[in-house]
């Protein structure tokens, strides 16, 4: 055994694991699972294993994510031990591919090494940054499991405001376990992340994660904690457990407040400074009203816990949908913002003239915070419960987020509101960053296709929400609520395609399924937002010709 806890206190930790597992999950009845993967279910609420299994079949099917990890402030490096059990479904598999958010930026973080499959030694390669690939000789046939460990060894994040970075209070480690990113061998893959957007399709999966931090910092995962001990030479080791979750963020945190609220069965937290106190709570109550709306129409999310965390975020991140963490820019909660700024885009880029024309932002100013805390638990249901490829089709979750987040606001705000917000973000983000000389495009095409997070955000959180917006006015709030259900029943746990949801709202309304495939043709595939948008009043640049298919 490798690894910075190989040795007899490892051996007792992996103890505390088995004794809490039978304590917390007695054999199921329905199936007899390991303990330790027991124990990672404990983070789903009592009646989801039924739909996670009638999805997707044996939870054992499912990639399972075991780390023991220890971060080191003074030499400024995480290492550890990370094992994975992988179940081969439909044919026999050559090596099994690894992705590394985190390397996403520079490919300089995370470094994973002395690969070993089934206890025997096997070669680890990384054809690209965010990629490594292990070699299975001979190879795992199809129903069969394979167990693969590697050492993980990362520097510390030297940069503010990422989701792999750092401030005096915080440091983010999101991207920083890999995840298995194809079934089956894709020797052809190549990544070609370009920072924007968020990385490779992942299938869910099972977590079983333990760190150790130093004296006075405090670390929590999306989930559930079900440990917090001295480490035998100092700090803390905690450990987490995550079920039928897309990835696994691990947040560290020294000095913030935390304030919890229950939403039927899920318990939500809000994290933030102390200087923030009252944003918290308000971000807190925003989140708490936006699931509830949410549940009743679209269903109970699986999760008994989800965590909102202020970050000192910038580059244009609003936030990221990971499975059961919410992040949140501080910038945020450190009083009202406005809109536009809100989506990262500096106050002092806004040139006056049309900071003047745009007096409309202002009274917009005062929902903001509510309209961002919605758009992240949106997320919780659009990307993480239901996932879609986020590199090739990252408007699919995107514009659903930003589109729900709307009606959020007209349910509990009122719809005066939710058109002011929608002329206040949505519509001046895409005159923004046409009046900078960016040119109109189609919203739906890869992340690595977009030159720029502004061109990412005015196109897929500006322009093709719109989709929706016209939808509702064909199809009305019935038909379009129940194709929503429909879409979230279906495909929880699972995959959807960029057409999947459009095919679900023509069966509500076939009347309009000609009408509801040219929208989304028009909105998400080609160049009409200087019609759609109307950003005659700011004189923008000539329109574009160009427009991919």
């Amino acid at each position: 055994m490798r690894g910075p806890l190989a040795h007899a206190p490892r051996r007792l930790f992996f103890g505390v694991w088995l004794a809490l597992s039978s304590l917390v999950f007695p054999a199921s009845a329905q199936e007899q699972l390991p303990a330790d993967l027991e124990l990672a279910l404990r983070a789903l609420q009592d009646n989801e294993r039924e739909r996670l299994t009638r999805q997707i079949g044996s939870v054992e099917e499912l990639p399972f994510y075991r780390a023991e990890l220890k971060v080191d402030l003074a030499e400024k490096i995480v290492t550890g031990t990370l094992r994975i059990r992988y179940a081969v479904r439909l044919r026999s598999v050559h090596g099994l591919w690894l992705y590394v958010q985190a390397n996403a930026a520079d490919g300089t973080h995370v470094e994973l090494s002395q690969a070993v499959r089934d206890n025997k030694a096997a070669i680890v390669e990384q054809p690209s940054p965010t990629l490594y690939r292990v070699t299975l000789n001979p190879p795992v046939a199809a129903t069969q499991s394979v167990d693969v460990e590697l050492q993980l060894r990362a520097p510390l994040p030297d940069a503010e405001g990422g989701p792999y970075g750092y401030s005096e209070q915080l440091i983010s480690l999101a991207g920083l376990l890999p995840v298995v990113c194809t079934d089956t061998e894709q020797s052809e893959l190549v990544d070609e992340s370009n920072g924007v957007g968020e990385g490779l399709p992942r299938r869910v999966g099972n977590w079983l994660i333990s760190v150790q931090v130093p004296a006075g910092w405090k670390a929590f995962g999306p989930q559930e904690t079900v440990g917090e001990v001295p480490a035998a030479d100092s700090g803390t080791r905690y450990v987490f457990t995550g079920a039928a979750a897309r990835d696994f963020p691990l947040v560290l945190t020294r000095g913030y407040q935390t304030l919890t609220m229950q939403v039927g069965n899920v318990t939500l937290e809000s994290h933030f400074l102390p200087a923030d106190a009252r944003a918290g709570g308000e971000v807190l109550r925003h989140a708490a009203a936006a699931l509830a709306e949410f549940e009743k129409r679209l269903g109970p999310l699986p999760w008994r816990r989800l965590k909102v965390v202020s970050m000192p975020l910038n580059n244009g991140h609003q936030g990221f949908g990971f499975s059961g963490l919410m992040p949140l820019p501080r910038s945020l909660y450190t009083g009202p913002v406005d809109p536009l700024v809100a989506l990262g885009v500096s106050d002092v880029s806004i040139p006056p003239l049309l900071r003047e024309e745009w007096s409309d932002i202002g009274p917009a100013s005062r929902y903001t915070l509510a309209f961002a805390a919605a758009h992240q638990v949106a997320h919780q249901y659009f990307g993480a419960l239901v996932g879609n490829d986020v590199y090739e089709t990252p408007v699919v979750d995107e514009a659903l987020a930003q589109a729900m987040a709307l009606r959020f606001l007209e349910w509990k705000h009122g719809r005066k509101h939710a058109e002011a917000m929608k002329k206040a973000q949505w519509v001046r983000i895409y005159q923004l960053f046409r009046w900078g000389g960016g040119n109109d495009d189609a919203a739906n095409r890869p992340s690595s296709q977009f030159d720029s997070s502004l061109e990412y955000t005015a196109l897929t959180f500006g322009k093709a929400p719109f989709l929706y917006d016209e939808a509702r006015k064909r199809m009305g709030d019935g038909a379009l609520g129940r194709a929503l259900k429909r879409y979230v029943d279906d495909y929880a746990h699972l995959q959807a395609s960029a057409d999947t949801l459009l095919q679900m709202l023509s069966a509500e309304a076939p009347a309009q399924a000609q009408a509801l495939e040219q929208l989304q043709t028009r909105f998400w595939n080609q160049a009409h937002g200087d019609e759609d948008l109307d950003p005659a009043k700011m004189n923008p640049p000539a329109p574009s010709s160009t427009q991919r298919k």
